[in-house]
């Protein structure tokens, strides 16, 4: 029986990013020299992605669609808006 050739060595794993937006973050120029952002629209983003990497650290813990308030299912709530932290009795304090 003939000899099968031998597999070539897997490619090297890089760990994935703790964030989900930092192994993008080095493909963009996002400097305030390159003019392409503002600083208000780069807060903005930053928020954006703190409140995405909140709603999937919530999920992580299963704790999504739980209000962080009073602890109630908000299924509806977060249907209409997938990053809310708190049912709509709590909405001014998340």
């Amino acid at each position: 029986m003939p000899q099968l050739p031998t597999p070539a060595p897997a490619p090297a794993v890089t760990p994935a990013p703790t964030r989900f937006w930092e192994g993008v973050a080095g493909r963009y120029d996002l400097s305030m020299e390159s003019g392409a952002f503002s600083l208000g629209e780069l807060e903005q983003a930053e928020a954006e992605m703190a409140a995405v990497q909140s709603a999937i650290d919530a999920i992580d813990a299963g704790t999504y669609a739980v209000c962080r308030v009073c602890g109630n299912d908000m299924t509806s709530t977060v249907a209409a808006n997938p990053l809310a932290l708190t049912c709509d009795d709590h909405l001014a304090l998340a």
